[in-house]
C-alpha cells in the first residue's frame, strides 16, 4: 500500500511540473527584419550622424546605412564617395 502512495505522489508530482512547464513556454513572437533591398547610387547632401554595416542576407542587400538629418539612406558601399563619408562620421554599433 506504501508503494501505491508513492507511486500517486510522484505522478501527480510528475503532472504538475509537465503542467508548469506548458505554462512557462513561450511563443515565438513574429520578428520582422527591416532592411536594405536596394541601395541608392544618388550623392545627397544630408547632415549625417552615424551609419552601420549591413551584410546580404536574404532579400537584404550588402549596403551602408546613413543616418541622416532626413531619415535612413541605403548606399552602396563599393561607391567611393560612400567610403570616404564613413571615415567622416561614427560607426554606429
Amino acid at each position: 500500500m506504501h508503494h501505491i502512495w508513492k507511486c500517486i505522489i510522484l505522478a501527480m508530482l510528475l503532472a504538475s511540473g509537465i503542467t508548469a512547464q506548458r505554462f512557462n513556454f513561450r511563443r515565438p513572437m513574429k520578428v520582422t527584419t527591416i532592411c536594405c533591398k536596394s541601395v541608392s547610387k544618388a550623392h545627397f547632401t544630408f547632415k549625417v550622424t552615424g551609419y552601420k554595416q549591413q551584410n546580404a542576407l536574404g532579400r537584404c542587400v550588402d549596403a551602408i546605412i546613413f543616418y541622416t538629418e532626413k531619415g535612413k539612406v541605403c548606399s552602396n558601399p563599393e561607391d567611393h564617395w560612400v567610403q570616404m563619408k564613413m571615415k567622416e562620421v561614427p560607426r554606429i554599433p
